[in-house]
């Protein structure tokens, strides 16, 4: 009589690596899936924290904690901003859709998708104690701190209102008169106003907050 079992065993055996195989695969697919989920809401149906790896569940964790606790931010648009505020200058050193990283080794959440590309500069204007506005390679996006720390300086958000001499001189909307090499003058003469620029008085430099764009001032009055 023909004994199966040996037959039976080697099917077992050849069969057995593509099953583990297609599970493996089905599993890092819900993975995957879930992860995406998670991303946009933990109330997305296919959101299943449990199946994330830890670190990524409490990244998301306390990226969402971040947002209930201050809320929307509003993207920043025209005169939004006016006056003293803290602000930082930093480099991209990678983003996703919704997470950036910069040089300097902090992480912030976005409010939109990023668009921009690695190593772009960043101005970043603190609009609370977790919260800012980036300009990232003629973008702006309202950004929470998730970690890391921020080297500040305080500088004035303005709006540039007249230019004359072909950029030599700007005036801005708190009454400050700024005037520029001919160096510098090269680009404020291209820019029509009005625009809003961050003044840093201690560096004598001048931000435009529209696209990044930075210019040395030769004096302030």
């Amino acid at each position: 009589m023909l004994n199966l079992k040996p037959l039976a065993f080697g099917a077992l055996c050849i069969l057995l690596p593509s099953v583990l195989n297609a599970d493996g695969m089905a599993s890092s697919k819900a993975k995957l899936n879930s992860m995406l989920a998670c991303k946009k809401s933990f109330t997305d149906v296919e959101c299943d924290l449990q199946a994330l790896d830890p670190s990524y569940r409490e990244l998301l964790e306390k990226i969402e904690k971040l947002k209930e606790d201050l809320g929307d931010l509003k993207a920043f648009e025209g005169n939004s901003l006016s006056g003293s505020y803290e602000y930082f200058i930093d480099t991209v050193n990678r983003g996703t859709a919704d997470l950036l990283t910069l040089e300097g080794g902090s992480v912030w959440s976005l409010n939109s998708y990023y668009t921009a590309s690695f190593r772009e500069n960043v101005v970043g204007v603190f609009t609370g104690p977790a919260t800012a506005t980036l300009v990232i390679d003629e973008n702006t996006y309202s950004a929470t701190l998730v970690k890391g720390q921020i080297l500040k300086s305080t500088g004035i958000v303005a709006s540039v209102i007249d230019e004359r001499g072909e950029g030599a001189f700007l005036e801005l909307d708190n009454g400050t008169y700024l005037s520029f090499d001919s160096y510098d003058a090269y680009d404020t003469g291209w820019w029509v106003p009005p625009y809003q620029v961050l003044v840093d008085e201690t560096t004598m430099t001048m931000w435009r907050l529209d696209d990044g764009s930075k210019v040395y001032i030769e004096s302030i009055k």
